[in-house]
């Protein structure tokens, strides 16, 4: 199997590793008795957009099933390109690019409001890729 393609491949499943756990984490979590508080204040509080009115609370939530959901569907694109298509994930360097800045992204926001499981993921993602970019220009 061709470097490039492993690395894609690795890169993929740290992204979906990161969405799952993201995700479930959200799920799961239970709000301490200050952290209720907090989100009874989000609740009741209005973010005005255009044609809609939702909570602060709505905002938090919406964004942080994003910021799990986005990083899972990324990887099982990936995953199924390299099923489908392998020597197109090997050949596209705009693909590895992408990824990469995906990558890199899904990393700093790990490394400014996260802790240290989801920034190792979304650094592996991104090496990963970046050593597929690397490792398709030869």
């Amino acid at each position: 199997m061709n470097r490039s393609l492993i690395a894609f491949y690795v890169g993929s499943i740290a992204f979906v590793l990161y969405g799952v756990g993201h995700s479930l984490g959200y799920a799961s979590g239970r709000a301490e008795d200050r952290e209720k508080e907090f989100v009874k204040v989000l609740r009741s509080t209005p973010a005005e957009m255009p044609g809609v009115s939702k909570s602060r609370f709505d905002l938090y939530e919406g964004y942080s099933w994003m910021t799990g959901l986005m990083p899972l569907a990324f990887g099982l694109l990936n995953l199924v390109l390299v099923r489908v298509a392998p020597q197109l994930v090997v050949s596209s360097r705009p693909l590895l690019a992408v990824n990469l800045l995906v990558a890199l992204a899904v990393a700093l926001m790990a490394w400014r409001f996260f802790f240290a499981p989801p920034l190792s993921l979304a650094a592996l993602a991104a090496l990963a890729f970046l050593l597929g970019l690397v490792w398709a220009g030869g």
